[in-house]
């Protein structure tokens, strides 16, 4: 990792390219702002494709075929369709056929493209910064991507913090024709079909196995929780050498993480390393983050420092993205299951209460926000509205994709190889198809972990287990030096100081009082990082953005 949080594309590929009529001077600003050596892959009058690595192409020679990249999953199968690419392998790719090209991500949008149209060309790339200045246009801050910014962590679908660059979301493509008409389609993966038994726990426990990497040096994020410790369980036997298992301080004011995987390493005969970052990592590491995130999130600062040592390690790392939502139903209970708007409650159970507080933003800015944000829920997740499984996907599909994903593809991701074995297609098939009700409280993700580990690490406590006792710890990013770094940054942009309702406003150039202000109180915290983050993206891009 640069020293600016610019990754270094050393296991996974950094993509770029344009289809249809592309202007040679918006190309060249574009390969010439890659973070890394691209090599051409595909040039032709109507298609572009540059990369970091080698691709993985299919159908060459016939009239239909493409390239994929940054694959998710290895089903064995070979590939002959962009549906098999995205549906099997999980994968972004570009598909060629007579008299038109299409870019896919993958079904739950993992993986990353980002297009901007100009002209009759669209350019596309899996980063966000090498977009933003191909021509010599102004760009436009989206609202609608800032307000999910803050109530979710993250936009939703396709909005980024520029309305003029947009992401594929979950199970979309993009067609440019000949013509250069320009189409936008979501599709519809096979792991969403609704036939098919219930799966037992063991068959879950198997096709987990199945889906973690045979013969590499295994490497896991074991945390305190039940989707780490089941992926390590499984990993000890995979592992060419002996696994190893990395901890870290969440900052969530708790040593409950520290204290509850040591003792599953030991059981396990793992190599067990804690990361313990220092009072001052936030402040230190903060800015490095978000350029990373592409100031998507504000919310994964804590992970950097583990991030550096995962990068030193260069082993493959095992990360248990989406495993909580797939077999306990996280987020999802009754109250949402029967709630007469289920997207809403949803939605606010997923961070849109941040938005509750009123007076922590302008007035009218709150309410305003929540109507964006919920509004861009409800379109995203509505394809799923009849499905057994629509709330979980509507979590996937969100929190999921833009929030959590976040850690194992932007933080870890480009600099060593990660595997994330609950979005295999198989099992998110298999999880999808256990029965909602087997899931709350936990019940069928007992029966998993029962089911696949020893008897030593059975009876273990958990993050899930209420009675567990937590020993509170001091919070890096209350630290002085945070809440110091939070007031210069937000009291540099007047712009973003009047967005700030008064008990915030008031305080912003007296970082004791701030610091008394958000200590312990979540949604005055979210607000002052979300700021900062604004600020740093309006900083970093004033030269591009509208006035």
């Amino acid at each position: 990792m640069r020293a600016d949080g610019t990754p270094r594309y050393r296991a996974s590929a950094y993509v770029c390219g344009a289809l249809g009529a592309a202007d040679p001077e918006a190309l060249r600003r574009l390969v010439a702002a890659s973070p890394s050596p691209l090599v051409e892959v595909v040039s032709t009058a109507d298609v572009r494709l540059s990369a970091t690595h080698r691709l993985r192409a299919w159908g060459e020679g016939e009239p239909t075929g493409g390239h994929l990249w940054n694959a998710l999953a290895e089903p064995g199968t070979a590939v002959d369709s962009a549906a098999a690419a995205a549906n099997g392998w999980m994968a972004a790719g570009l598909t060629r056929e007579p008299g038109a090209a299409t870019l896919h991500t993958d079904g739950l949008g993992l993986a990353e493209v980002y297009t901007r149209r100009v002209g009759d060309a669209v350019y596309f790339a899996t980063r966000i910064d090498p977009l933003t200045r191909i021509v010599d246009a102004p760009l436009t801050q989206d609202e609608d991507a800032w307000a999910s910014l803050l109530a979710l962590g993250a936009p939703v679908g396709g909005a980024t913090p520029f309305e003029e660059i947009r992401r594929l979301g979950p199970a979309e493509s993009l067609t440019v024709r000949a013509d250069g008409h320009v189409r936008r389609t979501t599709g519809e993966p096979d792991w969403l079909a609704t036939d098919g038994h219930a799966p037992e726990p063991g068959e879950v426990v198997e096709l987990l196995r199945a889906a973690i990497p045979t013969g590499d040096d295994l490497s896991v994020t074991l945390s305190g929780g039940w989707d780490s410790r089941l992926l390590a369980v499984l990993a000890v036997g995979e592992s060419r050498d002996r696994l190893q298992a990395w901890t870290t301080d969440a900052d969530t004011g708790s040593d409950l993480d520290l204290r509850l995987a040591q003792p599953v390493a030991h059981a396990l005969g793992a190599e067990h390393t804690v990361v313990r970052p220092g009072p001052r990592a936030w402040a230190r590491h903060a800015p490095a983050a978000r350029r990373r995130m592409q100031f998507q999130s504000w919310m994964h600062t804590w992970l950097m420092p583990l991030a550096g040592r995962l990068h030193g390690s260069r082993r493959t790392v095992l990360d248990g993205l989406a495993g909580d939502v797939l077999l306990k139903s996280l987020f999802v209970d009754r109250v949402i299951l029967d709630a007469p708007d289920p997207a809403a409650a949803l939605w606010h159970r997923l961070g849109g209460w941040r938005l509750d507080r009123g007076s922590l933003l302008a007035p009218g800015t709150a309410v305003e926000m929540a109507a964006r944000s919920r509004d861009d829920v409800r379109a995203l997740v509505a394809p799923y509205a009849g499905h057994p499984a629509a709330a979980a996907l509507s979590v996937l599909a969100t929190r999921t994709s833009r929030v959590v994903a976040a850690s194992p593809v932007l933080l870890f991701g480009p600099e060593v190889p990660v595997s994330v074995p609950f979005v295999d297609p198989r099992v998110l098939a298999a999880g999808l198809r256990v029965p909602v009700d087997q899931k709350l409280g936990g019940e069928f993700y007992r029966r998993v972990l029962a089911t696949a580990a020893p008897a030593g690490v059975t009876g273990l406590p958990s993050t899930n287990d209420v009675a567990t006792p937590r020993a509170p710890r001091r919070r890096r990013q209350v630290h002085p030096a945070a809440i110091a770094r939070l007031s210069r940054e937000v009291g540099a942009d007047p712009d973003v100081v009047r967005r700030l309702g008064e008990p915030l406003r008031a305080r912003i150039d007296e970082p004791a009082a701030l610091r008394r202000l958000v200590a312990g109180r979540a949604a005055p915290l979210a607000v002052l990082q979300w700021a900062a983050l604004m600020a740093q993206w309006r900083s970093d891009y004033r030269d591009v953005l509208v006035a």
